[in-house]
């Protein structure tokens, strides 16, 4: 959020070890909800201003080749809380709107999701995931989306099924349950799951999970290398402080 109420942006050069002002945007000044990169642009959607009240369905793409914006057609949905993914065609935004007591407003009681085409210029409503909307996260497996939430249920969903696309069951995650807000990343051929300090892989050629060992970081994700995963890891009571590496075998 820049100056005066105005949206804005900056981009740093590690090589030039500088920073340049982006061009100006076509969203209002507020909060951004998500972004995900294409491989060509920066797509930032929702967002909200003064309190979870001012929630905003607006979306806009960002190209950093040629320094300029271009504004999208509105989310068919205003979320609080969200993630973003990009499946290769579309950007899939899932997520949940919740009231300032954390309770749902949407009348089944369910996360919502929507996903948008560049091609077309277009959103579209996809089917509510079954699961508790608080906490949820969601990774996208190179052919389903992997989503689950803090209560260590997960389904799974194939954006390319088309309109009869429904959400399947996943086994749920072989963790504790604490009350967390969980996060994960694709690694290579698995769906690497980080709840409240424990880990747990998905690999889609099983359809199972599998309880790893963690080092028990920060509020943060690791970091894939294409290799391996590299957690740093800060203070935290029963943590192994310091620069962590998990190899998949």
């Amino acid at each position: 959020m820049g100056p005066a109420g105005t949206a804005g942006g900056g981009a740093y050069d590690p090589l030039a070890n500088r920073w340049r002002t982006l061009a100006a945007s076509p969203l209002t000044a507020r909060v951004p909800l998500v972004g995900v990169w294409t491989g060509q642009e920066l797509v930032i959607a929702g967002g909200t201003g003064d309190g979870r009240r001012d929630r905003s369905p607006e979306a806009a793409a960002y190209d950093p080749a040629a320094d300029a914006w271009r504004a999208m057609p509105p989310m068919p949905v205003t979320l609080t809380d969200a993630v973003a993914l990009w499946t290769g065609t579309e950007v899939v935004v899932l997520g949940a709107a919740l009231d300032t007591d954390n309770a749902s407003l949407d009348p089944e009681g369910r996360p919502r999701a929507a996903a948008y085409d560049p091609a077309r210029n277009r959103w579209r409503t996809l089917p509510a995931p079954p699961l508790s909307p608080q906490a949820v996260t969601a990774v996208w497996s190179e052919d389903q989306i992997v989503a689950w939430d803090y209560e260590l249920h997960a389904s799974g969903f194939d954006p390319s099924a088309g309109p009869r696309a429904r959400w399947s069951g996943l086994p749920d995650l072989p963790l504790d349950f604490t009350e967390c807000h969980p996060k994960g990343v694709w690694a290579g051929d698995v769906v690497f799951a980080e709840h409240c300090g424990q880990g747990a892989v998905y690999r889609p050629s099983t359809g199972g999970w599998t309880r790893v060992n963690h080092p028990r970081q920060l509020d943060a994700l690791p970091v894939w290398t294409g290799d391996e995963l590299i957690f740093w890891v800060g203070r935290f009571v029963g943590s192994a402080d310091g620069l962590w590496r998990f190899v998949l075998r």
